[in-house]
């Protein structure tokens, strides 16, 4: 999957997401990733930026999507580019936002979990 296909899947499934409000400015992927685990959480914003929970329409081939950016970034960009979080948000004009985030405290829980295995 090339990374246009993997941007386009994430902003298929944030639209997807807000498909059915009436107004909208912006759609907001909020992505837990993990090795063989990608969690989604979907907000939309109209007008004042507060954020809405709206249920997600992710599916395998959006998870997929994730792992395969993750994979992308990993090998592309330093070391120091590592994230388990990520932030996608697109606007009503189709621009995308994507905000890569490292979660210390995430990467630890499962670090502490994986060590009683």
């Amino acid at each position: 999957m090339e990374q246009k296909e993997i941007f386009y899947t994430l902003a298929q499934a944030a639209f997807e997401s807000v498909r059915n409000v009436f107004q909208w400015d912006k759609s907001v992927l909020y992505i837990k990733r993990l090795e063989g685990n990608v969690g989604f959480k979907s907000f939309f914003t109209f007008g004042d930026d507060i954020e809405i929970p709206i249920d997600t329409e992710a599916n395998y081939q959006t998870s997929l999507a994730v792992h395969e950016l993750h994979r992308f970034t990993s090998n592309t960009f330093s070391e120091n580019n590592k994230w388990n979080r990520l932030r996608f948000v697109l606007y009503t004009d189709n621009k995308i936002n994507i905000e890569y985030i490292w979660d210390e405290e995430l990467q630890n829980e499962v670090d502490k979990i994986n060590s009683l295995k």
